[in-house]
């Protein structure tokens, strides 16, 4: 059996073992890109070595620019060679080869650090996007650190407006098979167990809520059998109740930044901003993991290390600063705000 024909086969046994989004990525990750490339060399399973699978993470790396084919990131080759490897691995179950050839062929991958905002670009941020539709997702973005799929999954019914406190508990996320239309897929679960979490609700973000529910009330009312009801207790609809897509974020977010020329990042940075803001406020990293909802430690400290170092290091520059001038004379002390008398020739001269 052909190794290309095995993964079509491996395709369709995993369309009922994963959900709607993750069986897209997968068809994706097949038949647009390792069925095309090994049905042409035409190998079979017994046949496939190591040495082939590098060579395809090495095409895809560096890409075809003669032909218009971009190469990928490591972090998309990294899911073809899981696709690859899991394929593999129910192939030596089912005893059709006796190893796997993607066995220790996981490619290397460039350790990816995230932009994030300083405190006063993200309350320029918050100001500017105060009004718009994008707000919401601003707000829950850069103080809670909340995902797209979580910030459009937020439900009214997960809103505690007397003990001022709210759960995260519903995701929505999109995604697209090849020639058919994007649409969402909703569960009543986040991303890992550690995801479904329950965070304060401070005054600020109360009291904006409040408003948006009484103007749904209100919407509903102005536009009757016009209102969609589909999404009826979701928090972040559109004046006509259609819910607000994780993509339009996204994409006007983006327009957003270039319009008010503001440093642009990507929307998830804006989860990357809150871990920063929260370890310049002396907040642990193991707070910072239940906040962010991240699944283990590592993860938290793997992605945001650099940011402890990053404060750590201004935190002793500032220290330094401080305990080394202040010993100094007032005339040799840069923040006296004195001149000294070479300064005051070189003024004069100018």
């Amino acid at each position: 059996m052909l190794f290309a024909d095995y993964m079509l086969y491996w395709l369709s046994y995993k369309e009922t073992e994963v959900d709607p989004v993750t069986y897209a990525g997968y068809c994706d990750s097949v038949e647009n890109h390792i069925y095309p490339y090994f049905k042409k060399l035409g190998l079979t399973l017994s046949q496939l070595e190591p040495k082939h699978l590098r060579e395809f993470y090495r095409l895809e790396r560096i890409g075809d620019p003669e032909h218009g084919k971009d190469g990928k990131k490591g972090t998309t080759v990294v899911r073809y060679h899981c696709n690859i490897n899991n394929a593999l691995e129910v192939a030596m179950e089912d005893g059709l080869v006796g190893k796997n050839a993607a066995h220790k062929q996981r490619p290397k991958t460039d350790k990816f650090i995230g932009s994030f905002y300083l405190p006063e670009e993200a309350l320029e941020c918050i100001r500017l996007a105060e009004g718009t539709w994008l707000e919401l997702a601003v707000l829950f973005g850069l103080f809670y650190g909340l995902r797209r799929s979580e910030i459009v999954g937020l439900k009214w019914q997960n809103f505690d407006f007397e003990r001022n406190l709210f759960t995260i508990a519903h995701t929505v996320t999109t995604y697209q098979r090849k020639g058919q239309k994007r649409v969402c897929y909703a569960k009543d679960k986040a991303k890992n167990k550690s995801s479904m979490r329950t965070l304060p609700l401070i005054p600020l973000f109360r009291e904006k809520l409040l408003a948006l529910k009484e103007q749904q009330t209100e919407h509903r009312q102005l536009f009757g059998n016009s209102y969609n009801r589909q999404y009826l207790g979701y928090v972040y609809v559109n004046e006509i109740g259609e819910l607000i897509k994780p993509d339009y974020i996204s994409s006007t977010f983006s327009k957003f930044l270039k319009k008010n020329v503001l440093r642009h990042i990507r929307f998830h940075d804006t989860r990357h901003s809150c871990a920063s803001l929260l370890l310049r406020n002396g907040v642990s990293m193991k707070e910072i993991q239940a906040w962010l909802g991240h699944s283990d430690y590592g993860t938290t400290a793997n992605l945001y290390a650099h940011l402890d170092m990053e404060e750590s290091m201004l935190i002793s520059a500032e220290r330094l600063s401080t305990g080394l001038f202040e010993t100094l004379p007032e005339s040799a002390n840069p923040d006296s705000g004195k001149p000294n008398q070479s300064t005051e020739k070189k003024e004069m001269v100018t």
